[in-house]
């Protein structure tokens, strides 16, 4: 049984919310979104991905 990953690079978060490879990582690099270093390695966590999509959807719904 495969596990899901822990965190993905921002191409795949990009794929994941519908934007651009070099879009996902000029947001990653400005901080818009949540991201971790692993050595000089980029990653975006899933869990706060997550978190920061359902806060931006509650903000678009108030």
């Amino acid at each position: 049984m495969k596990q899901e990953p822990l965190a993905i690079t921002p191409a795949e978060a990009g794929d994941l919310i519908g934007v651009s490879r070099s879009k996902a990582y000029a947001m990653a690099s400005s901080g818009d979104l949540p991201t971790i270093r692993i050595g000089r390695k980029t990653m975006i966590p899933l869990e706060p991905l997550r978190r920061w999509i359902a806060e931006r959807t509650r903000e678009a719904h108030e």
